[in-house]
Order: C-alpha cells, then sequence, then structure tokens
C-alpha cells in the first residue's frame, strides 16, 4: 500500500504535495513521502529532505523503519548528491550513534553511508565487524563500501583491508 502510494505520489509534480510531504509527523508516512521527494524533487529539495529526517533519529525509530530512513538518505544523495557539511555532519552522529546495527542489513547500510559521508570512525568499526563475520559475503560488503573512504586509516587498518585480497589471491593459485 505504501508503496503504491510513493507511486502515485511521484507522478504528480512535487510543488503540490512537498509541503505536506515535509510538515507529516508520523515517521512511517513521512519516511514514503521523503522517498518520494527524493526521488523526484530535484537538488533544490535535497537539503529539505535532509532537514525532514532529522525530525526522527534514528535511535528512536524500530528497525524496519530505520532501514527506511537508511535508504531515503542514499537515494536523496544518489539522485542529488552529498548534502551541505552540516547535513552530512547530522547524519553521521545519527548513524554512528546505533552503529551497528541489529542485523547485516541494516548494518551494511548504515556503513554505506558512513562510508559516503567519509566519517572518521567508519574505517575502524567496520574493519571490526569485518573480522566478526564469518560470512564471505558480508566481509566482502564490508570491505566494498570501505573503498572511497579517505580518513581513519592506519598502517595497521590498511594491512587488515588489504589482506583479504592477498588471501583470496593465494588460494586461487
Amino acid at each position: 500500500m505504501r508503496f503504491a502510494a510513493r507511486v502515485a505520489l511521484e507522478t504528480v509534480s512535487a510543488n503540490t504535495w512537498k509541503a505536506r510531504a515535509l510538515a507529516e509527523k508520523n515517521a512511517a508516512t513521512s519516511l514514503i513521502a521523503m522517498l518520494a521527494l527524493a526521488r523526484v524533487g530535484g537538488a533544490t529539495a535535497s537539503e529539505e529532505v535532509f532537514a525532514a529526517l532529522d525530525k526522527f533519529p534514528l535511535s528512536t525509530l524500530p528497525d524496519r523503519l530505520r532501514i527506511q530512513k537508511l535508504r531515503v538518505i542514499e537515494v536523496a544523495v544518489s539522485r542529488n548528491g552529498k548534502p551541505s557539511a552540516a547535513a552530512i555532519q547530522k547524519n553521521i552522529a545519527d548513524v554512528d550513534a546505533v552503529f551497528p546495527g541489529s542485523s547485516f542489513e541494516l548494518t551494511t547500510e548504515m556503513s554505506q553511508i558512513l562510508a559516503a559521508f567519509n566519517a572518521e570512525t567508519v574505517v575502524e568499526k567496520t574493519l571490526r565487524l569485518m573480522a566478526q563475520s564469518k560470512i564471505y559475503e558480508e566481509q566482502f560488503a564490508y570491505r566494498y563500501n570501505l573503498r572511497s573512504v579517505t580518513v581513519g586509516w592506519t598502517p595497521e587498518a590498511r594491512r587488515t583491508y588489504f589482506q583479504f585480497f592477498n588471501e583470496c589471491n593465494h588460494e586461487e593459485q
């Protein structure tokens, strides 16, 4: 039902519903509207989307809504580019406060956002998650998220990151 409502919203000019979407107080409804606005509102609506998301800290949301909020952030960045430095810092603080999450799906989304925003803590925390995981796909996903992070690296962290690829290469020979 929510998916159909979002798709219907996206077919109407965002100018007709944007104000109502930005003012919505119910988290579930707001996140669906913010996703629609992130998809069709363009760069001009991007900062408004990030400001509206501030009303719903991840620490106050159940996991299903956390995932939705994280996806709104990802879509907003993917469609409209990174937000202002102030919005980036707010999002880093919001995500980092609950990272890692209660599931791999939630944790990898958080890791991806922290990495995209070049958060100082993402390398250390994500490398710790990689070490704890015994599942190849999870380890690879975490490494993939870290591929473009430019802060938070120590020589030991770099060795840990690249050791996996060296081990994979030796196994193939």
